[in-house]
C-alpha cells in the first residue's frame, strides 16, 4: 500500500463510515430459517439475533436441517436433487431515530438535534437449505446513506457428517464468505458483536480494526472441523474482492484468517472460549514495489449463556490486538510516517439479561487504545485512537419477530478526545424498531 498516510487516513475513514452503516443491521435472525425447520424463533434466538446452541448447531451444520417440503429426485438410490418448494425469501425493516443534546458531528445537515430514519435500513435475505448440505445466508440491504440496494453479508456453506466421537457427531465443512467473522457463531466476534442493531446517526469511534471493516469488499474461502460441543476449528484465505464503489484495503495475494474455539454446553449452561486472527498485506501503487505494509490481527474472545423458559442471560468479551508494520511508508526513516509501526487495541464487554424473551436490558463497555502517531492519526486529539464508552439499551419484545429499544451511548474519550462539552454532544439516545417477516 504506497498510499501517503492522509490518502490511508481518508481510506480508512471512508471504510468505517460505510461498515457502520452496513452493519447497523446484522440480520442473524431470518424466518425462513424458521420455515424450513418447523421450529420457532426461540430455538435459535435468545432475542434475535443472538443464537442458542441450537442456532449455533444450525448454523455450522450448513443452514440444511428442516422438514420444510422438498422435491426429491434420486438416481439408484442416491439422492440428485433436494430442492425446497418454496423460496427461502425473507425481510428485515429496521427503523431508527436518534436524539442528542445539541448538533453532533453525526447529526449535521440534519434535524439539528435529531436524525429520522424511515427506514434506516431494509433487507432482503435468500437463506436456507440449497442442497442436502449445501446453505445459503445472502443478504440485500438498502440503506438510507446511499438510496440504493447493494449486496451485504453473504456466505455459502457446505458442511457433512464424517463420524461420531464419544456421542458427539464430528462435521467438516467448508465456507465461501463476504466478511471475515460473518460464518462465526458467537456473539464476541466482530461481524455479530454487539450492538445488533443502531441508528447509522449515533456517534462512534473513527477507526477500527481492519478486520472489522473489510465487509463487502473481500471473498474468502475455508475450511473448518466442527466436533458438537467440543470444538470448532477454522482456516480461511481472503482476497480483495470489490463490490461497486470500493472503500476497504486492497490485499496483496490471499490474506490467511484463522479461527479455533473449544465449547462447552451442560444443561442450561453454555461457554465457549476462542481465538482468531488475520494477517494482511497491502497492494502497492506499483506490483513490484516491496517492501510492502501489513497488519496482523490477533483476539482472543469468550462467552457465557443460561438459558431458561423464563430467564436468558449472556456474557461476550473479547480483546482485539493489531499491528501495522509500515514496510513501505516509513522506508527507514525516510518516508512519509512517523513510526516504522503503530498498534490498535480493542476491549469490549457486553452483558444481557431477558425476561421471558420480552423485556431485557443490555449494557456495554468498549475501549479503544493506539500508538501516538502525528501522521497516521493527524486529525485525532493528542494524535491517539483512544476511544472509551458505553451502551445501555432497554429492550421490548412483543413478539419473536418484532423488537423495540431505548439505546443511550456514552463516551468518556472519542478519537483522543477528553474535552467534556463536545463529548456530551456526542451522547445520543436513539430509539429503534427492528421488524423480520
Amino acid at each position: 500500500m504506497a498510499q501517503t498516510p492522509g490518502k490511508w487516513k481518508s481510506a480508512c475513514l471512508a471504510a468505517i463510515s460505510t461498515v457502520i452503516l452496513l452493519s447497523a443491521m446484522p440480520a442473524g435472525a431470518v424466518p425462513s430459517f424458521s420455515r424450513q425447520t418447523g421450529k420457532s424463533c426461540s430455538s435459535c434466538h435468545t432475542v434475535y439475533p443472538e443464537l442458542t446452541p441450537y442456532g449455533r448447531w444450525f448454523k455450522l451444520t450448513g443452514y440444511t436441517s428442516g422438514d420444510a417440503d422438498t422435491l426429491v429426485e434420486k438416481v439408484k438410490e442416491r439422492t440428485v436433487l433436494d430442492l425446497p418448494k418454496t423460496l427461502p425469501l425473507s425481510a428485515m425493516v429496521l427503523i431508527t431515530d436518534a436524539f442528542s443534546n445539541t448538533t453532533t458531528t453525526s447529526v449535521t445537515s440534519r434535524d439539528k438535534r435529531g436524525a429520522l430514519d424511515l427506514p434506516a435500513q431494509i433487507s432482503l435475505f435468500l437463506a436456507g437449505k440449497i442442497s442436502p448440505n449445501l446453505g445459503s445466508f445472502i443478504q440485500i440491504t438498502y440503506d438510507d446513506g446511499s438510496g440504493v440496494f447493494h449486496g451485504d453479508n453473504m456466505e455459502l456453506r457446505y458442511a457433512r457428517k464424517v463420524a461420531t466421537i464419544h456421542d458427539n457427531d464430528l462435521f467438516v465443512g467448508a465456507t465461501l464468505n463476504n466478511n471475515p467473522t460473518v460464518q462465526d457463531a458467537w456473539h464476541s466476534t466482530p461481524a455479530w458483536g454487539y450492538p445488533y442493531a443502531a441508528s447509522p446517526f449515533q456517534a462512534s469511534p473513527s477507526t477500527s480494526p481492519f478486520i472489522a471493516s473489510e465487509g463487502g469488499n473481500v471473498g474468502g474461502l475455508g475450511v473448518y472441523a466442527y466436533l458438537d460441543n467440543w470444538a470448532y476449528v477454522e482456516m480461511s484465505g481472503y482476497r480483495s474482492s470489490p463490490q461497486g464503489l470500493p472503500t476497504g484495503t486492497n490485499i496483496w495475494g490471499v490474506a490467511p484468517y484463522y479461527r479455533v474455539a473449544l465449547i462447552q454446553e451442560r444443561g442450561n449452561h453454555s461457554i465457549e472460549v476462542g481465538t482468531y486472527g488475520m494477517y494482511q498485506a497491502q497492494l502497492a501503487d506499483s506490483a513490484a514495489e516491496q517492501p510492502r505494509d501489513s497488519m496482523r490481527d490477533k483476539a482472543f474472545d469468550a462467552q457465557y449463556q443460561f438459558i431458561t423458559d423464563d430467564h436468558q442471560a449472556s456474557l461476550q468479551a473479547s480483546w482485539l490486538r493489531e499491528d501495522t508494520a509500515w514496510n513501505a511508508e516509513y522506508a527507514g526513516g525516510t518516508g512519509s510516517v512517523d513510526l516504522p509501526s503503530t498498534y490498535l487495541k480493542q476491549t469490549k464487554v457486553t452483558a444481557s439479561y431477558y425476561f421471558r424473551r420480552t423485556i431485557g436490558l443490555v449494557a456495554s463497555y468498549s475501549e479503544m487504545k493506539g500508538t501516538q502517531d502525528g501522521t497516521v492519526y493527524s486529525t485525532f486529539a493528542d494524535f491517539r485512537p483512544d476511544s472509551i464508552g458505553a451502551i445501555y439499551e432497554l429492550v421490548y419484545v412483543p413478539w419473536r419477530n418484532t423488537r423495540f429499544s431505548a439505546q443511550y451511548s456514552k463516551f468518556n474519550k472519542i478519537d483522543g478526545s477528553t474535552d467534556k462539552v463536545p463529548l456530551s454532544n456526542e451522547n445520543t439516545l436513539g430509539i429503534l424498531a427492528w421488524l423480520a417477516f
